[in-house]
């Protein structure tokens, strides 16, 4: 009876041993850094790998996008542990871009062309890069290859007319003329959004203290971008800079109510004119002219603009 549970139990037995030896004697694959592990066509998996016993001699490849492939030779039977380290392909690569583009690329003090730029073959683990663009503040970045041979340095450089202009409008913020300055500034930039932020600013100052010097100078700015007075950019960048300021004016009216001033209304009323809603500014107009009655002003816009006087 011992006898047949014995030899029922041997076979179970068996497999518990051989597998427990399979798992002893499996390679073990690493490398630095982690690789994909090829046998021929055949992917075999990624570092760290445990591999069974090869029956016969094999080589595997080990690769990496931006780094040499490398070989082990795999003898047959168990060669315990494999290791190896990947060189970069070709050394290191340092992208740079900035904003705006254009900008020098400076290495380590020599040039090296202009942002956007991809450098390659770079030999050095520790590089100082410097950007350089005209009426720019300068930046530079130091940047090391040690965790990986691709870096990205992206940067984007303050512009000085801007800077000046802050500081003129910090300096005087009850004055028009900065706000019309840093406006201007902003539409050549194509940056419309911040123009439209400057110009409510102004706006606020005028309609909080109407015996503000110089008011007609920000009207005319802002008409300027409705009719583009000025080159700051092609048909795509006029039709972006009329809808920001669209809004921006929209916006303003709703804000300061029965304080609106008439240039305000005369402003969004040639605006809309221009953009051809014509049905929105004769609604505009009709509520102007109830909020300033025979305004002079009024009336000749309602003669430019072929306006309905109610």
């Amino acid at each position: 009876m011992n006898h047949n549970r014995l030899a029922r139990l041997l076979p179970a037995l068996l497999l518990v041993l051989l597998a427990a030896c399979g798992q002893a004697s499996r390679i073990s694959v690493e490398s630095q850094p982690a690789a994909a592990v090829w046998d021929g066509e055949e992917l075999l998996g990624q570092t760290p790998l445990a591999l069974p016993p090869a029956n016969r001699d094999r080589q595997l490849i080990l690769r990496r996008p931006g780094y040499r492939d490398a070989t082990l030779d795999v003898p047959a039977g168990n060669p315990g542990a494999l290791a190896a380290t990947l060189e970069p392909l070709g050394g290191y690569t340092l992208v740079c871009t900035s904003q705006p583009g254009g900008a020098s690329v400076f290495l380590d003090g020599e040039l090296a062309g202009q942002t956007p730029i991809t450098l390659h073959d770079l030999d050095r683990e520790t590089v100082e890069v410097t950007f350089q663009l005209q009426n720019h503040e300068q930046a530079s970045r130091s940047v090391s290859f040690a965790e990986n041979p691709r870096q990205e340095v992206a940067v984007v450089l303050a512009n000085l007319t801007e800077q000046y202009y802050l500081q003129q409008l910090s300096r005087a913020p009850e004055e028009v003329h900065p706000y019309c300055d840093l406006a201007h500034h902003y539409v050549l930039q194509n940056e419309f959004q911040k123009a439209v932020e400057v110009f409510t600013r102004g706006v606020d100052l005028l309609v909080d203290k109407p015996g503000t010097g110089n008011a007609g100078r920000l009207w005319a700015e802002i008409d300027n971008v409705t009719i583009k007075q000025y080159n700051y950019g092609g048909v795509p960048e006029v039709l972006a800079a009329r809808l920001a300021l669209l809004k921006g004016l929209e916006d303003m009216l709703e804000r300061h109510g029965d304080k609106a001033p008439v240039n305000l209304y005369i402003a969004q009323i040639n605006l809309l004119d221009t953009l051809d809603r014509r049905q929105r500014a004769q609604e505009l107009f009709e509520k102007a002219w109830k909020r300033h009655p025979n305004e002079r002003q009024l009336q000749q816009v309602a003669k430019q603009r072929r306006l309905h006087i109610p």
